[in-house]
């Protein structure tokens, strides 16, 4: 095959260029479907992240992050806006309620098909784009 230097420049960039989506934006299969993620992202509140967990990947939405409440009913207390110091306040006196959950900080809630868990972000979440 005859390859003059225009051409094999191309190739080299395209090789390049391919490599650098692969590292930014890693796509991988769960499930059967090809999903976009960004590893080093840590996924929001209502976004859906992927992490490892006994060789399998697992994708959840994020209902809470480190700092919230899990109250007895499962519902969420956000962690309240630096300055205010009623939601402080309020934020401290249901905190030390026996049957009130912290999220640790460096974690994240997560929920999938009604089971819900606690998943420390040193496991390598990302979040997912599509």
């Amino acid at each position: 095959m005859n390859m003059d230097a225009r051409t094999a420049c191309y190739v080299i960039a395209a090789a390049s260029a391919g490599y650098i989506i692969l590292t930014l934006v890693r796509p991988i299969i769960v499930g059967g479907r090809l999903r976009i993620t960004i590893p080093w992202r840590v996924p929001c509140i209502g976004e859906t992240a992927v992490f490892r967990r006994d060789g399998k990947r697992i994708i959840a939405t994020v209902i809470a992050t480190g700092g919230d409440l899990l109250l007895p009913d499962r519902t969420i207390c956000r962690l309240p806006p630096d300055g205010n110091p009623v939601a402080d306040i309020m934020y401290e006196l249901l905190a030390r309620h026996p049957d009130v959950e912290e999220v640790p900080v460096g974690c994240i809630y997560i929920q999938r098909r009604g089971i819900t868990a606690i998943v420390p972000l040193s496991t390598r979440v990302g979040a997912i784009l599509i």
